[in-house]
C-alpha cells in the first residue's frame, strides 16, 4: 500500500499556475490616470519593476501594451519616411531641390497646431495623436503645392520672383480656404465624439482639426515668402555654377 512509504495530506494551493514562455508568472493589470498616456504610464511601470524587483525577475508586455512598445520606434521612422516620400516626389515633379522645400514647410506650423489642440483638448500624445501628425504631412503639403506650383508658371511667364509669388497666392488663397476649410469641419465631429473609443476619435481629431486649420491660416501667408527666399538662392547658385562653366571653357 502507500501507506507504506508515503504520507497523503490535503493542502490549499493554487487553482491556476500561470506561465509565460514556461516561467511561473503573474499577472499585472493597471489603468491610466486621467491626464497621462498609455506611453507614460508603460514607462511608469517599468521603472516600479526595476525599482522594486531588482534583476531575479523579469517582466514582459502583452496585448495592447505589448504592440505599443514595438510600435515607439516603427512610429518616427514611418513619419521621417512620409516626409522624405513627399519630398522625393515633389523634387521629381519640379526638377529640383528647393521648391519641394518651400512646398512642406508648412509642416513645422501644422505639428504646433496639433500640440496645442492636445492641450485645449486635454488629451496626451498618443498613438492615435501620431497617427493625425502623419496625415498633416500629406495636408500640410497639399497647401504648398497648390501655391508653389502656380508661383513656378509665373515664374517661367518671365515674372520677377518676388510678383511671381505673390500672384500666385492671392490665386489660389480662396481655393486653399475653401478646400483645406471643408476638410477641418468635416473632421471636427471627432471633437465631440462620445461612448465607446471616444478617446482615440478625440485624440486623432485634436491633431488634424487643429494642426490643419493653424497650417491654413499661417503657412498659406509665408509659403510665398519662402518660396521666394528658396528660389533666389537656387537662381543664385545655378548663375554661379554656369560662370564657372564659362570660365572653364
Amino acid at each position: 500500500p502507500f501507506s507504506a512509504f508515503m504520507r497523503v495530506e490535503e493542502q490549499l494551493g493554487m487553482d491556476q499556475i500561470n506561465r509565460y514562455n514556461m516561467y511561473s508568472t503573474a499577472s499585472v493589470t493597471c489603468n491610466v490616470a486621467p491626464g497621462s498616456s498609455s506611453g507614460e504610464a508603460i514607462q511608469q511601470m517599468e521603472a516600479l519593476f526595476k525599482e522594486q524587483l531588482g534583476d531575479e525577475f523579469g517582466y514582459e508586455w502583452t496585448s495592447v501594451a505589448y504592440q505599443e512598445t514595438q510600435a515607439g520606434t516603427t512610429t518616427t521612422v514611418v513619419f521621417v519616411m512620409a516626409l522624405l516620400v513627399a519630398f522625393l516626389v515633389l523634387a521629381a515633379q519640379y526638377e529640383s531641390w528647393t521648391s519641394p522645400v518651400a512646398a512642406v514647410i508648412g509642416l513645422p506650423v501644422a505639428l504646433l497646431g496639433a500640440m496645442i489642440g492636445c492641450l485645449i483638448m486635454g488629451t496626451p500624445v498618443s498613438i492615435y495623436t501620431q497617427i493625425g501628425i502623419i496625415l498633416l504631412v500629406a495636408l500640410s503639403a497639399k497647401n504648398g503645392i497648390l501655391i508653389v506650383e502656380f508661383t513656378r508658371d509665373f515664374r517661367a511667364q518671365g515674372n520677377s520672383i518676388r510678383d511671381a509669388a505673390f500672384q500666385a497666392g492671392h490665386i489660389r488663397l480662396r481655393p486653399i480656404l475653401m478646400t483645406s476649410l471643408a476638410f477641418v469641419f468635416g473632421v471636427m465631429p471627432l471633437l465631440f465624439a462620445t461612448g465607446a473609443g471616444a478617446e482615440s476619435r478625440i485624440a486623432l481629431g485634436a491633431a488634424v482639426v487643429f494642426g490643419m486649420a493653424l497650417n491654413t491660416l499661417l503657412a498659406t501667408v509665408y509659403i510665398p515668402n519662402f518660396y521666394e527666399l528658396m528660389q533666389k538662392i537656387q537662381e543664385k547658385l545655378g548663375k554661379k555654377q554656369i560662370e564657372e562653366k564659362t570660365e572653364k571653357v
